[in-house]
C-alpha cells in the first residue's frame, strides 16, 4: 500500500492498522518516520502487542506529559472510587476486587497516589515561572523528544527514567 493511500484512509478514519495509526500525524514521509514505522510493525509481528513493561513505560510517560489525559484518568477513577469508598476499607476492597473489563482495579489506584516526572530525554521544558509549558496538542513541551531503540521489540531509548513522588507533593 502506498503512503498516500494510507494517509487518505487515515484521514477518513477507515483504517485502524498499525501502519495507518503510526502515519496518521505525519506530514511528510522521511527516513525517521520509516524507521519508527518499521519498528512498530516488527513489534506487532514478533511480539504481539509488545511487552507490558514497555507499554507501561510509555503510558506513564504520556500521562506525565499530557495533562488532559491524566485528568481524564483521574476523573474516571473518581467516578469509580468515590470519596466515600476511599475511607471505607471493606467497600474499597470490594470495588478493587470486582472485575471490570479485565482489570482487577488495583492498578487504577496507583495513578492517583503518585506523580511521575520525566527526567532526561522527554523531560518537560519549563516556562519562565518554572512550570511545564503546553504545546499545540495540549502536551507539555519537551527538551528532547523520546524515541524507541531497535531491539526485539521497540523500547523507549532511556528506559523512561522518572522521578516518582506522592501526588501533590515534592519529589
Amino acid at each position: 500500500m502506498k503512503y498516500d493511500e494510507v494517509k487518505e484512509k487515515v484521514a477518513g478514519n477507515q483504517s485502524r492498522s498499525i501502519l495507518a495509526l503510526n502515519l496518521q500525524d505525519t506530514e511528510k514521509l522521511n527516513p525517521e518516520i520509516l524507521t519508527e514505522t518499521s519498528d512498530q510493525v516488527r513489534s506487532f509481528v514478533f511480539t504481539g502487542h509488545g511487552s507490558n513493561t514497555s507499554l507501561m513505560q510509555w503510558v506513564f510517560y504520556e500521562l506525565s506529559r499530557t495533562p488532559r489525559a491524566l485528568k481524564a484518568v483521574g476523573d474516571e477513577l473518581d467516578s469509580i472510587f468515590s470519596p466515600e469508598t476511599r475511607t471505607d476499607t471493606a467497600a474499597l476492597y470490594t470495588k478493587l476486587m470486582a472485575p471490570r473489563d479485565g482489570h482487577s482495579g488495583e492498578e487504577d489506584m496507583f495513578t492517583r497516589r503518585y506523580d511521575f516526572v520525566k527526567v532526561g530525554l522527554g523531560e518537560s521544558a519549563l516556562d519562565g515561572e518554572g512550570r511545564p509549558a503546553l504545546n499545540e496538542r495540549g502536551q507539555y513541551k519537551v527538551k528532547a523528544e523520546m524515541y524507541n531503540t531497535r531491539r526485539m521489540i521497540a523500547k523507549p531509548i532511556d528506559g523512561v527514567r522518572m522521578k516518582v513522588r506522592f501526588a501533590g507533593g515534592t519529589t
